[in-house]
């Protein structure tokens, strides 16, 4: 059975039924998957094992890991009022020592997460974070590890100046993203729907490719759905979306955007956030959701993520059937005035008045 690139970015330690996930996962069979353990505060356990567990039971799936820390959008930045003066919250080499083995196998390590790549940055910022960018992926490839990175939040990084590419300032990032494509993966986070480009905004990517004569990344999209702008948690049910509706929205997102750069093998996949609930993500959570898979198993079925038929329309369950109505016994019209008594009575005097009648 061949993967396919729709996969979920899964909070493991919060799926309430780990059974459920794994049934939808052998279904699904899904070429990339980001899976999530907690780091910051500490664990009383390595929640580390969990992933690799994870992996070991897919080895068909990259396994994109990510151990969740309150820093993991800064580690290229400086500690605040630190009396080292050390450069980096995280140095490459400290990140790759504690957490290298989640990119080995079948798994690729999650490096950074949304880190800012506004055009507020300085140039000196923007140098910072691809120094560190570089470090990572030098000592990673020379260490056998893979991993993907930087997972740049929803509609960044800035893009230049006649908005048609990526901010040039992110060039050296992109020829290492380029160069090493084989070891590496381009991490993104897009979502729709409520401003343009943000759905597909890797195209500024790969236009600034373009311009620069240089191969595309391989790109992992680590965080995919819907999410408002600016800065709200804004998931599908929020929106008062189904979970049918959702799915049937996705589908057509990928039919148009996303499968023709899996066909030309640029885009490894999509991770749609979120497969649990870590913590005030209960509007984009789509575990307990079953219309949304019953509509994303008529989605293949369709014929991949790129239906080459209409998705077959889901008809809600027929209303319950109420028991048949007990048929009224005939009613005798003469019953309704009164005792048969007084019926008699009326009788004989109808009689006596027709006559009567009859003699005039």
């Amino acid at each position: 059975m061949s993967t396919q690139p729709f996969g979920f970015n899964c909070h493991l330690r919060y799926v309430k039924s780990i059974g459920k996930l794994h049934e939808r996962m052998a279904a699904l069979n899904p070429a990339v998957q980001v899976v999530m353990v907690d780091d910051n505060p500490p664990p009383k356990e390595d929640q580390t094992v969990y992933i690799q567990d994870f992996a070991s039971r897919y080895p068909q799936t990259l396994i994109v890991a990510r151990v969740k820390h309150d820093h993991d959008a800064g580690y290229h930045t400086p500690p605040v009022n630190d009396p080292e003066k050390r450069k980096y919250i995280a140095s490459p080499t400290d990140f790759l020592n504690k957490w290298g083995d989640l990119g080995r196998g079948n798994m690729s390590l999650y490096a950074l997460n949304e880190p800012l790549a506004s055009e507020e940055l300085t140039d000196a910022e923007v140098t910072r974070l691809i120094e560190w960018c570089q470090e990572v992926i030098e000592q990673a490839i020379g260490r056998g590890i893979s991993v993907t990175l930087p997972n740049f939040g929803m509609g960044q990084p800035a893009l230049n100046a006649a908005l048609n590419e990526w901010d040039t300032r992110f060039d050296p990032l992109l020829k290492l993203l380029s160069k090493h494509r084989h070891n590496v993966f381009a991490g993104l986070h897009e979502y729709g729907a409520d401003e343009p480009y943000h759905w597909g905004r890797l195209m500024f990517m790969l236009a600034r490719c373009k311009t620069l004569n240089i191969p595309a990344p391989k790109v992992i999209v680590t965080e995919f759905g819907v999410d408002a702008t600016p800065g709200t948690r804004n998931g599908y049910k929020a929106r008062n979306w189904s979970g049918d509706f959702y799915m049937r929205q996705l589908a057509g997102v990928y039919k148009r955007v996303y499968m023709p750069l899996v066909d030309q093998g640029i885009l490894k996949g999509t991770c749609l956030f979120a497969y649990g609930n870590s913590g005030g993500w209960q509007s984009f959570d789509v575990e307990e959701d079953q219309p949304f898979f019953d509509t994303l198993t008529y989605v293949r079925a369709s014929g991949s993520m790129k239906p080459t038929k209409p998705i077959p329309p889901i008809l809600p369950p027929p209303a319950p059937v109420p028991p048949p109505a007990e048929t009224p016994a005939p009613v005798d019209p003469l019953l309704v005035f009164g005792s048969p008594e007084w019926r008699a009575k009326l009788a004989t005097t109808l009689r006596t008045l027709a006559d009567l009648l009859d003699a005039a």
